[in-house]
């Protein structure tokens, strides 16, 4: 719905700035072009960019209740917003407009912090109690929506994007070694951690509290697995029919809007059918889709328009393709690193950040996503790797010995490899460090700092940790932050994810593993279900992750540009990166007959190209 900035004084005599906020809120425009608001009431300063979807007319932030005593600034959506308001109004409360975010207030004045549990939504919000003199910051359970913050002199500098933040004049511009070595460890970034020293964000699922000078962060929901999931008589047909009702009530929440919706196609199982559901939901709409296609001859084996046509076909809708080069990839990369906050280790951001741009053109504002199927229905790899992990792990080598002791140290258990195997992680730092970060290694070593909680992991599944890891490292961290958000907002485009509301999750948890991954069939609940809706060329394909051309690419057709942005002279003073070692990667890459795996081995060119983009873009030391 928009980007919200500000600045809380909680713990000295600091003088708020109106223009301090206005620049913060100059920032993240991209988020809401359709009206700026920027003001100080009271401790708060606040700036508000609006991306107009509901109650066009008088859907104006900030909202405050009847005597003004409490104050909100959101960036989201409430979808279930029309039930809370049924209830709210029976206890007597009356609203002024048709804003879904209207209902939050009443809700905390009713409920207090539970009132976060009964939203259904993607949210992060900002609610100022002056009479309990409290400000609250809160996240929505999944992570869709970003919320950062960093402390200084006193004061809360919080907003939706990085870039925002590093605005406030008392903000520094410093590299975080800990946000370094995460993305060579994992997929991304975990929250609290960010690439920036001194800026936070707050975790999926957490609040933030500021009151009587103190800062406190908590939890109130996460996808905790039941150890045990309950015997029943449900059958596997009982779990489709269920699945079938909670899926399609969730795409209907998702297509309410007072502006155009749209939906991106990859050509795969799970874009496919939330396409299906939107036409079943609303038959007589005829919505837009846009996908990214390939058609050079040497990016054939990544290219899915084959399955983009099939999908196409049934669904009869607007359809936008868009012939993805190089040369699109190459003109974007500056662009995309930028809005990501973050360096890349692949380059499909770039296809993302080119959709929205298209969704733009069309006035689409927003777009329906089929993020999260693959960690809560096991569409990954490894779901079916686990299933005979046992035969697979050899136990003869130091390189394993290592590795179990890490793999025991990060997930409590030696016989569960996440991604690239552990063991590789150690090695690939060794050689890519430059000797000044190797040396304070021990101090931020993301291996032996890990944030995830890993007392959540004992006693799950197989399935069931390995979704757990997704949904915080990946999902969260990748997926929904510099690949989705980030990417879509870039250019004015909301993204909605109808297989992360919140009851269909809830619904997810208390199924058994069974019938998610069975035998060597991925996401077969799923596959059951869409087979009463999808092309069955489309429910049968194999998993194809989301793949772009990466840095062999780029070398190939701009090795002067790559020479450059890794020379020897410019990654020694940056100080982060080996640059003998970058050299050679280089060589190796730039070889006819070398060919990295993606996304099963880490594409480590296209990670030191970004990151040395990165820090420039930035201006990080």
């Amino acid at each position: 719905m928009c980007g919200i900035s500000g600045v809380f004084n909680y713990g000295a005599s600091v003088e708020l700035y109106l223009n301090d906020v206005k620049l913060m809120g100059d920032a993240v425009r991209h988020r809401g072009p359709d009206e700026f608001c920027h003001s100080i009431d009271g401790d708060l300063a606040f700036a508000v960019n609006r991306l107009a979807i509901q109650d066009l007319q008088n859907g104006h932030q900030p909202f405050e209740n009847a005597d003004n005593s409490i104050l909100l600034i959101c960036n989201g959506e409430i979808f279930n917003y029309k039930d809370l308001r049924g209830l709210l109004e029976k206890k007597g409360h009356r609203f002024k407009t048709c804003c879904d975010i209207e209902v939050i207030i009443p809700l905390y004045e009713e409920y207090g912090l539970e009132f976060l549990n009964k939203l259904n939504g993607q949210f992060a919000l900002c609610l100022l109690d002056k009479r309990k003199k409290t400000l609250l910051l809160a996240r929505d359970h999944c992570g869709i929506c970003p919320l950062f913050y960093s402390e200084v002199d006193g004061c809360l500098v919080f907003a939706s994007e990085i870039k925002a933040i590093l605005k406030h004049p008392k903000i520094q511009r410093k590299l975080d070694l800990m946000g370094l070595d995460q993305m060579i460890s994992f997929p991304a970034n975990i929250s609290p951690t960010t690439m920036f020293k001194g800026i936070a964000s707050l975790p999926p699922g957490h609040y933030l509290k500021v009151e009587n000078s103190s800062l406190v962060t908590d939890q109130y929901w996460d996808l905790d697995y039941p150890k045990e999931v309950k015997s029943n008589s449900l059958t596997l047909n009982d779990y489709i029919e269920e699945l079938s009702f909670v899926l399609q009530k969730a795409v209907r929440l998702r297509l309410t809007s007072e502006v155009p919706v749209g939906v991106y196609l990859s050509g795969g199982l799970d874009s496919s059918l939330i396409g299906m559901l939107m036409k079943f939901a609303e038959p007589s709409v005829k919505f837009n889709s846009f996908s990214v296609g390939f058609p050079g001859s040497s990016e054939r084996e990544i290219n899915e328009e084959k399955y983009q046509r099939i999908i196409v076909g049934h669904l009869n809708f607007d359809h936008h393709q868009i012939d993805y080069n190089f040369q699109n990839m190459f003109d974007d990369l500056e662009k995309t690193i930028f809005h990501s906050e973050c360096p890349l280790k692949e380059n499909y951001n770039t296809c993302s950040y080119s959709l929205s741009r298209r969704a733009q053109a069309q006035n689409v504002k927003v777009v329906l996503c089929g993020e999260g199927a693959d960690e809560l229905f096991g569409g990954y790899y490894g779901y079916k790797i686990d299933l005979e992990r046992n035969r697979q792990m050899n136990r003869g080598d130091l390189n394993n010995l290592l590795g179990d002791q890490i793999r025991e140290q990060l997930w409590q258990d030696r016989d569960f490899s996440y991604e690239i195997r552990e063991e590789e992680i150690v090695s690939t730092k060794d050689l890519i460090y430059s000797d000044m970060v190797l040396s304070r290694q021990r101090e931020f070593n993301s291996l032996n700092h890990f944030s995830l909680g890993r007392n959540k992991l004992i006693g799950l599944d197989l399935f069931q940790r390995r979704s757990y890891i997704d949904f915080k490292l990946r999902l969260a961290g990748h997926l929904l932050a510099d690949h989705g958000d980030r990417m879509t907002y870039a250019n004015g485009v909301e993204g909605r994810y109808p297989f992360l509301d919140i009851e269909l999750i809830e619904f997810m948890k208390c199924i058994p593993s069974q019938f998610k991954v069975n035998s060597q069939t991925d996401k077969y609940l799923l596959r059951r279900l869409a087979e009463r809706f999808v092309p069955t060329s489309i429910v049968n394909r194999p998993k194809f992750s989301f793949v772009a051309p990466g840095s062999q690419s780029i070398l190939k057709n701009n090795e002067e540009f790559v020479r450059d942005t890794l020379s020897v002279d410019r990654i020694r003073r940056q100080g982060y990166l080996n640059p003998e070692f970058i050299q050679r990667l280089i060589q190796v890459y730039g070889k006819n007959d070398f060919k990295i795996n993606v996304p099963y081995e880490q594409d480590l060119l296209m990670f030191a190209i970004t990151f040395s983009m990165f820090l420039d873009i930035f201006d990080l030391s």
